[in-house]
């Protein structure tokens, strides 16, 4: 990691979920139960235009686990 993308760190945190969830077709209920985040605190991180709302780093730590553990189910 350098230093540009920790000045970054949100913005790529977020394009990394978003794309979890579209390649994996989960909903973000289903990421969040999984993850052991709240919905609505990961909805306005996500989706609201606002570069205020954050993560605290234990949750970014919980989102992380989840996206790398993720196994997908066999069709």
């Amino acid at each position: 990691m350098t230093l540009k993308d920790l000045k970054n760190i949100n913005t790529i945190i977020r394009k990394m979920v978003i794309d979890h969830l579209e390649s994996n077709n989960i909903t973000l209920s289903q990421f969040c139960r999984n993850a052991g985040v709240h919905q609505s605190q990961m909805y306005m991180y996500l989706y609201a235009d606002n570069a205020k709302v954050g993560l605290t780093t234990r949750t970014l730590e919980k989102v992380g686990s989840e996206i790398s553990s993720f196994k997908k189910k066999p069709a």
